[in-house]
């Protein structure tokens, strides 16, 4: 005789999630249409307190506290950005101080002001 329980199906038993109470069930869609900018810092603002669209909107219209927290890696990041842009202007600086600079070209510095600008805007977004 084997000791072993035998699977007996209970009568009428159904498997899966039980269901949820009708107030309890997200059944209005909404949405709406944003610019590339506005949709742009959605999705940094977003990314960087890492909660979905869905999340974010929910807790706002119920009045939660939104949790600004800030993910440690994009500010590791964006400092590092910061300082490689940063090195390159102490460079510059340092040959234009030695004199040993003869094109220095304008569109460079656009370029690196640019990029500096560009992470600024991120960490005021923050």
């Amino acid at each position: 005789m084997s000791t072993e329980p035998k699977n007996i199906p209970l009568k009428n038993a159904q498997g899966g999630r039980p269901p949820k109470d009708e107030d309890a069930k997200r059944s209005v869609r909404l949405s709406t249409y944003v610019t590339e900018a506005e949709g742009r810092a959605l999705k940094m603002k977003l990314r960087v307190i890492d909660k979905s669209v869905s999340d974010f909107i929910r807790e706002l219209v119920l009045g939660k506290e939104i949790g600004l927290s800030v993910r440690p890696s994009v500010v590791k990041k964006l400092r590092a950005d910061i300082g490689r842009a940063m090195g390159n202007i102490n460079q510059i600086a340092r040959k234009v101080n030695q004199g040993t600079v003869r094109d220095l070209e304008e569109t460079d510095l656009e370029e690196i002001y640019d990029f500096l600008g560009d992470k600024l805007d991120q960490l005021d977004q923050l």
